[in-house]
């Protein structure tokens, strides 16, 4: 059945931004969204929690872990990588160009 209907500039442009991301036409995306609305989310689209992992018998803590060393120890492997990328960097000659590490 067709039928007509006014929605706002703005949403019409999120509507028809999803349904080119997702190869569909926009029709089809407006079908879902009212389904949705009335029917609900079916029970594969139901957003799933953070799953819960039971531990072995005999798995261990890490007891006695440093946050402050351990937080130390990145820091310092951080600053190991950028000494490396500067020797790889080209001098600071006028002619030399400049590259950007990101």
């Amino acid at each position: 059945m067709k039928s007509a209907f006014e929605i706002t500039g703005r949403l019409y442009r999120a509507v028809k931004a999803k349904a080119a991301i997702e190869g569909r036409r926009v029709t089809d995306v407006v079908i879902e969204g009212l389904r949705l609305a009335i029917d609900g989310p079916t029970k594969s689209e139901k957003r799933v929690g953070i799953p819960i992992v039971k531990a072995k018998k005999d798995a261990r803590i890490l007891a006695g872990l440093d946050v402050k060393k351990t937080l130390q120890a990145l820091k310092e492997e951080g600053d190991m990588r950028t000494e490396r990328k500067q020797r790889y960097l080209p001098s600071t000659a006028a002619s030399a160009p400049t590259l950007a590490w990101t």
